[in-house]
């Protein structure tokens, strides 16, 4: 009873630190910003799918064209609930991201007592990770960030905790396949954790008799594929259907023009920057824990492994077939909580192994790693506050002058497709390809300038909405493209430009 109530205790100490940085972000959007908003147009993408679905369009981004523009379809039907209770996403999607990162940290001090049953370790493992400013930059930025955080950290705890033959272990799969609706790389999650039970099956068979038998576990491990399957299909079936592709069109639409299959050497180098950003002494102890939990995996638990084929395979993998690091890297912000988990256990594992006598160094390093990520988690609130400020000021502003300045059966091409569409509420015709997919096929063939114009001569849009650097056609088409209404930033950190620019079409000079 005093064992649990020592959790409880610790788990309310990180309850109240969360309300402390969720404050604090708070306060800075508030000051700098000057209301709420979020910090990238794409939530505002994310927004306008969930409003469809909760109107009753369908998975569509112009009401009736259903298109599988979302790449996590688990935080748009998400939104569209809470839509339909509140009315609104901003606070909504904030609270929720807040929720989902506290869930996150219980299943990380649980991870970590069950690698090391010290719960003073276990604690400083979830006080840093809800210290992580762009961790907390990304549960407060209305993405699926502190749902995906969510879904893979229980996934890896109940994985860690149930049998894969046991009856309890089918709820494992549950979440994996929900981790997969919330992003793809959750099917990743859901392999690794296939290989390490092929292992474990292959090694039973050369150990006694305690290990679960081959055939029970073989059919046990048949019913986990098919409950994953019968989960993610449906949305492959979704995409098929409406592109032609499995994947969702955000996929095919972000990695066009990268070489695909080629491992990226220069997006390796900015994982392991972005890292070391987030704490620069932790990273120092970095290399300490992956060893240490690491050979835990090798010579104890093998399932252990599954924290480092995850931490390391997936950046390995994204390297090969989605290196993209824009937005402070929100593609592996998930991870972030994983680098504490090995980077504190390498700091208890580290400074053991010195055992120097009467010096305090583990706790004075401790400290100092406190004060660095309080200084941390401030410096990345106000860089949320100012990715916020972008966005309002530039995106949102525009979707609200189109709704008051365009005709409302006006058709408007553009880039910047959230917040314009969510605000305006016209006819898009996006120019990246996320939600109307048709133009990246003339992407492919004539690189983005040219099949841009050839994609908008064919649709011939009423507007264009384009950053005033963005395509040179813009400019050297001026019979084709007049310019009607601009909006400018003074300091862009986190948009395409400085300058947006809407411009009236004439087709008639074609």
């Amino acid at each position: 009873m005093v064992n649990r109530r020592s959790h409880v205790s610790l788990f309310f100490i990180l309850v109240a630190f969360s309300f402390l940085a969720f404050s604090l972000f708070n306060i800075q959007e508030n000051r700098i910003a000057g209301e709420s908003g979020v910090p990238l147009d794409d939530s505002w993408i994310h927004f306008q799918f969930a409003r469809n679905v909760a109107r009753g369009y369908g998975f569509s981004y112009n009401p009736g064209h259903e298109t599988p523009g979302s790449t996590s379809p688990l935080w748009v039907y998400i939104l569209a609930g809470t839509y339909k209770i509140t009315g609104g996403f901003l606070s909504s999607s904030k609270v929720l991201g807040l929720l989902f990162l506290l869930v996150a940290v219980w299943a990380l001090y649980n991870i970590s007592r069950y690698i090391d049953p010290n719960r003073w370790c276990a604690f400083l493992v979830a006080l840093f990770t809800l210290l992580a400013g762009r961790l907390f930059w990304g549960v407060l930025s209305g993405m699926e960030i502190g749902l995906f955080t969510m879904l893979t950290h229980v996934g890896i705890l109940l994985y860690l905790k149930f049998e894969p033959a046991s009856p309890k272990s089918f709820v494992t799969t549950v979440f994996f396949g929900l981790t997969t609706l919330a992003r793809p790389e959750g099917a990743a999650l859901f392999a690794f954790a296939c290989l390490l039970t092929f292992w474990q099956l292959f090694c039973s068979r050369k150990r006694n008799s305690d290990h679960i038998p081959f055939k029970r576990a073989f059919v046990a491990f048949v019913l986990h594929v098919l409950i994953f399957m019968v989960l993610v299909l449906p949305q492959v079936w979704f995409c098929f259907k409406t592109t032609g592709h499995p994947l969702p069109t955000t996929f095919y639409a972000k990695t066009q023009g990268l070489h695909i299959g080629f491992v990226s050497v220069r997006y390796i180098i900015k994982v392991v920057y972005f890292l070391f950003r987030d704490h620069p002494l932790f990273f120092l102890t970095l290399p300490f824990g992956l060893w240490h939990i690491g050979r835990k995996g090798i010579r104890g638990d093998i399932k252990v492994s599954i924290l480092v084929l995850w931490f390391c395979g997936l950046p390995l993998l994204n390297a090969v077939i989605n290196p993209i690091t824009w937005h402070h890297g929100r593609y592996i912000m998930f991870l972030i909580p994983l680098f504490f988990l090995f980077s504190v256990h390498g700091c208890y594992f580290g400074f053991n192994v010195v055992k120097l006598k009467g010096a305090k160094l583990k706790e004075g390093f401790l400290l100092l790693s406190f004060i660095c990520s309080l200084a941390l988690l401030f410096h990345w609130s106000r860089i949320y506050a100012e990715n916020v400020d972008n966005v309002n000021q530039m995106d949102v502003r525009m979707g609200r002058w189109i709704e008051n300045n365009l005709p409302l059966n006006a058709t408007v091409a553009a880039s910047d497709v959230g917040a314009i569409a969510f605000f305006s509420e016209r006819s898009i015709l996006d120019t990246d390809g996320l939600v109307t997919p048709e133009v990246i096929p003339y992407v492919k063939e004539l690189g983005r300038e040219q099949g841009v114009f050839q994609y908008l001569v064919k649709k011939k849009p009423d507007f264009v909405v384009a950053f005033h650097d963005e395509f040179q056609f813009l400019s050297n088409h001026k019979d084709l493209f007049e310019p009607l209404f601009s909006l400018r930033i003074m300091k862009n950190t986190i948009l395409g430009g400085e300058r947006m620019v809407v411009y009236k079409t004439h087709w008639s000079f074609e």
